[in-house]
């Protein structure tokens, strides 16, 4: 599973800082509420999780634009 999110991050399209920023307020890092079941508490995780890719694929974009670097 690993070696295909680094294959994936390699030819990822370019992430833009107003999709993650977008993306970002829509699903905000927040705690789980008592009242949150055990499956809204998963779909959370995994809201933030997509985010946290983007976020990585975005850093490394910008990193490989700095140095030259091509995907």
């Amino acid at each position: 599973m690993a070696s295909s999110i680094i294959e994936t991050k390699n030819t990822f399209p370019a992430v833009s800082k107003e999709l993650y920023e977008a993306l970002d307020s829509l699903f905000p890092l927040k705690s789980p509420e008592m009242s949150w079941n055990e499956r809204q508490i998963w779909i959370m995780v995994g809201q933030r999780e997509v985010l946290n890719f983007l976020k990585h694929s975005r850093e490394l974009q910008i990193e490989n634009s700095l140095t030259g670097k091509l995907n």
